[in-house]
């Protein structure tokens, strides 16, 4: 029983990702029905919460005597302080703690978010998800089949391929908010 539902742990990401999408667009919505929103202080809130805590994670890594740690410390930290571990992706994507992976995805879909935004809002939430889909969709079949290119790029490296899962959270929450009652229903 144990070896079958801790397989089932890759899943955690996928719902991560969706979450998130959920909670950025609710966050800004509120921002966007008390007025217009200020895209450079959302980003600055956005990057000031993240970061810092995501330094303090490098700083544990660093300073722990319980780490296990597979490469040493080079140049490469700065791409991953940074947050750019996209960057030659080979080299960079997994380095120091392969979890890490996830923070440049963030990063990417933080700068697309006010596009996404707008386009949920001026699409709805169904057209807006099976648009994201196909674009998501779309651009994995490229990456995956047409233009073979290593698989952290589809796995996170490029948050295109990862649309899928941010704009359902996005869409679960306009629906929640159209219909709190039926969406509950479907959730539980």
């Amino acid at each position: 029983v144990w070896l079958q539902v801790s397989g089932l742990g890759f899943h955690a990401v996928g719902v991560f990702i969706i979450l998130s999408g959920w909670a950025l667009m609710e966050s800004t919505t509120r921002r966007a029905e008390s007025g217009a929103v200020a895209w450079g202080a959302w980003y600055r809130s956005r990057f000031l919460r993240l970061y810092p805590m995501y330094w303090v994670a490098h700083l544990v890594y660093l300073v722990s005597p319980f780490v296990v740690r597979p490469e040493q410390v080079d140049g490469r930290i700065v791409l991953s302080l940074l947050g750019l571990r996209f960057v030659n992706i080979e080299m960079n994507y997994y380095y120091l703690n392969p979890a890490w992976w996830y923070f440049s995805m963030l990063i990417q879909f933080y700068l697309l978010f006010p596009l996404l935004f707008w386009t949920a809002r001026k699409l709805g939430p169904w057209t807006f998800l099976l648009t994201a889909c196909a674009v998501g969709f779309f651009v994995r079949y490229l990456m995956l089949v047409v233009y073979p290119q290593n698989g952290m790029w589809t796995q996170g490296g490029f948050a295109i391929c990862r649309l899928p899962e941010f704009a359902l959270g996005m869409a679960l929450f306009m629906w929640h908010t159209r219909s709190t009652a039926q969406a509950e229903r479907f959730f539980l």
